[in-house]
C-alpha cells in the first residue's frame, strides 16, 4: 500500500502488470503477496453446500423463530400504535 499511496495517477497503467503479479502469487500460494482477505466469520464455514440449500435452510430457521417467538414479539406491542 505504501507503494501506491499518493501516486493514484500511476496506477491505471500499471495496474495488468501488478494484476498479473497478484494472480500469480495467489496460484503459487504466496499469500504474503496475494494479500487474500477474509472476515472474523471464515471460522463459521464447515463445508461448501448449493445456494438453493443454504436458503431453504435459513427459511426454514427463519419460520421456526417466528413460530417460536411471534407471541411474545406481539405482546410486546406498543398499546398507543394501532
Amino acid at each position: 500500500m505504501q507503494r501506491w499511496h499518493g501516486r493514484d495517477a500511476e496506477q491505471r497503467p500499471q495496474a495488468a502488470s501488478t494484476r498479473a503479479v497478484y494472480l500469480a502469487a495467489i496460484e503459487e500460494g504466496r499469500t504474503e503477496e496475494a494479500g487474500i482477505f477474509i472476515g472474523e466469520a471464515i471460522g463459521l464455514i464447515h463445508d461448501i453446500r448449493p445456494a438453493a440449500a443454504i436458503m431453504e435452510d435459513l427459511a426454514a430457521q427463519a419460520e421456526s423463530l417466528f413460530r417460536e417467538r411471534a407471541p411474545s414479539l406481539l405482546s410486546h406491542r406498543n398499546p398507543t400504535r394501532r
